[in-house]
């Protein structure tokens, strides 16, 4: 079996439980009488989440480069796979004010992201861009169907649009895990990172609808 259907197997639980967690019913629009501020206050927070987690995934790496070059180390990070730049986008303008920053949820969440050295940052980086690239399209459709806010539509066309294929892109990031986690305990510890990842998540998602 190769380690990335071992990884959705084995995670499928925890992921389940995001996919139908009450936050994201909002966003998928099966729950009732919401107004439509309501509606779409849960949907900035939806993508706001998502563009603040990839550009401090982002910053981490790039930083790590610069820092690197800059000293003449050798970081693990500086080998980082290329497939990070497919999300290296002008998330910046969409954020720069989100409350989520002052969520402690959050603010603990991009610590322990922080904190975690190349593997787990790894896992971080499978969680969030294939979320992305598996469900950016549903979700897009349903944003559509709810949202009419020029600001919030631009920004899930920032968030979920890519020039390149999007199935190409999936299968480089899981060639390079399949290639790269190979021994039993590797593919153990970033199986249970990546649940604890979703957890986490769902934290935030607890928090969002108090």
């Amino acid at each position: 079996m190769l380690f990335t259907d071992k990884l959705k197997k084995e995670t499928s639980i925890n992921h389940r439980i995001l996919d139908t967690h009450p936050f994201v019913q909002i966003i998928c629009g099966t729950t009732e009488n919401l107004n439509d501020n309501c509606i779409n206050k849960y949907i900035k927070y939806y993508l706001d989440l998502h563009c603040i987690i990839l550009q401090h995934i982002t910053n981490i790496i790039t930083d790590s480069i610069t820092d690197s070059t800059t000293d003449s180390t050798t970081d693990s990070t500086t080998n980082f796979p290329q497939f990070y730049k497919y999300f290296d986008k002008k998330y910046n303008e969409f954020i720069k004010n989100s409350p989520l920053y002052q969520m402690d949820s959050v603010i603990n969440y991009l610590k322990e992201i922080t904190n975690d050295d190349f593997h787990y940052l790894l896992t971080h980086c499978y969680s969030w861009y294939l979320a992305i690239l598996y469900g950016g399209f549903m979700i897009k459709k349903y944003i559509i169907s709810s949202c009419n806010d020029p600001f919030i539509l631009q920004q899930m066309n920032i968030l979920f649009d890519f020039d390149n294929d999007k199935q190409c892109i999936i299968k480089e990031i899981k060639t390079y895990l399949n290639n790269t986690i190979i021994s039993e305990t590797q593919q153990n510890e970033f199986i249970q990172n990546v649940n604890m990842n979703y957890m986490d998540v769902k934290q935030i998602f607890d928090d969002f609808i108090l």
